[in-house]
């Protein structure tokens, strides 16, 4: 009673393990016993069809937990794959990303070194028009002083100049100016 207790456990067993694709605990199940006992082989294996349940079942045992393990080497060696191939697509993005980011420091570089460029540019811009305001406005004093004098000395003498052309210079005053 025993036996047939454990040997209905067993099948049980095995075949909740072969449904749930557990192939350890349904070839754990299949296991014969220590004392040998052959028919209990041919027994565990409820769905094989009679003239086949001697050696068939056994080598129908065998072929379905070398499938299960061939399926769960590739299926393992496809995950690794995959996680090489997502390791390098993550190695791929970072490296483009500092790229990227490296392009974007020197852009910014050359953005604030053309800034600071013109903005030199324009000071020297202002420093120059300073530069010729200060010239001219030296010119129009020395022309203010010129007249001036001219003035005063008409002042003093009462002599009006006769034509703008002065007779010491020949040139017209051109070269006075």
């Amino acid at each position: 009673m025993e036996k047939q207790l454990k040997l209905k456990t067993r099948r049980e067993i095995m075949i909740l393990g072969t449904k749930l694709g557990k192939t350890n605990i349904a070839a754990w199940a299949s296991k014969e016993d220590d004392d040998g006992d052959e028919d209990r082989v041919v027994d565990l294996h409820v769905d094989v069809p009679n003239e086949k349940k001697t050696a068939v079942g056994i080598d129908i045992r065998a072929a379905t937990a070398w499938e299960e393990a061939e399926k769960s080497k590739y299926i393992a060696r496809f995950k690794r794959e995959e996680i090489k191939i997502q390791a390098w697509e993550n190695h791929q993005k970072a490296m483009a990303e500092a790229e990227l980011k490296k392009m974007e420091v020197m852009v910014e570089r050359r953005r604030i070194h053309g800034h600071d460029r013109l903005q030199s540019k324009l000071a020297d811009v202002r420093h120059k028009a300073m530069e010729k305001h200060a010239v001219v406005e030296s010119k129009r004093n020395l022309q203010a002083a010129r007249v001036s004098q001219k003035a005063d000395f008409m002042r003093r003498t009462g002599q009006t100049p006769s034509s703008s052309l002065s007779p010491q210079c020949s040139c017209w005053n051109f070269c006075c100016r």
